[in-house]
This record gives structure tokens, C-alpha cells and sequence, in this order.
């Protein structure tokens, strides 16, 4: 008559997507509206924009970033017309979860840790 509740077990592959989809998501519900960024949207997304008219940085214009933060962004300006600035300040906090699960990962590992048991207790 004693029933066994099954263990509820959640990869750790599993708890970094969710992590990485509703982090970014709540924080850019959040704060974005607000006006709050934290890059220089402005600066990286003409600069997407001097790249798809064929310049190049640091050749065409002088640019104080690597071209890797633009190449990263030019899907968003060149496909996206209307929303590009709040596609940009997602994707950058996407970024930002992406760093943050990585040094999860790191300091997880350095002290052996792991946090791919999560188990329902009945």
C-alpha cells in the first residue's frame, strides 16, 4: 500500500535552456522598457549598419570595438526593420545569462558541485 513517488529529475542540459529562456526574457520584460541597457546600442547597431552598406571597421570608420561585436548583431539589423533596438537589448541579455551560467559552470566544477540533481522529495 505504500506508494513510491517517482523522483522528478531535471538534466543539467534541461536547467541551463530554461535558464537561459526565462532569465533574459524576465530581465528584458524588467528593465528594458525602462531604457535601461547595458551596452552602447546606438554605436553597435550603426555600426551593423555601415557593414551592410559595405564598409569596413576599422578601415571605413573608426570603430572602438573588435568587428565580432557587430558581426554578432547584424542578423538583428539586417533581417529586423521595426524591433531592432529590443531584439538588440534581448539578445544582450541573453549574453549576460550566457556569462552567467558559464561561471556557474566554472565555480561548479572548481568545487566539484553539481546542480543536475534536482529531485522531487516526497
Amino acid at each position: 500500500m505504500d506508494k513510491q513517488v517517482p523522483k522528478l529529475r531535471i538534466s543539467n542540459t534541461g536547467i541551463c535552456i530554461l535558464f537561459l529562456i526565462v532569465v533574459p526574457a524576465a530581465a528584458h520584460l524588467l528593465f528594458s522598457y525602462m531604457g535601461f541597457n547595458l551596452t552602447d546600442d546606438g554605436v553597435l547597431l550603426a555600426g551593423c549598419r555601415r557593414i551592410l552598406e559595405g564598409e569596413i571597421p576599422h578601415r571605413d570608420f573608426i570603430s572602438i570595438r573588435p568587428a565580432g561585436s557587430y558581426i554578432l548583431h547584424l542578423p538583428f539589423v539586417f533581417f529586423d526593420q521595426e524591433y531592432t533596438f529590443w531584439i538588440s537589448r534581448l539578445f544582450v541579455w541573453f549574453q549576460l545569462a550566457c556569462i552567467a551560467w558559464c561561471w556557474v559552470e566554472i565555480i561548479g566544477r572548481l568545487l566539484r558541485f553539481s546542480f543536475s540533481a534536482i529531485e522531487k522529495v516526497s
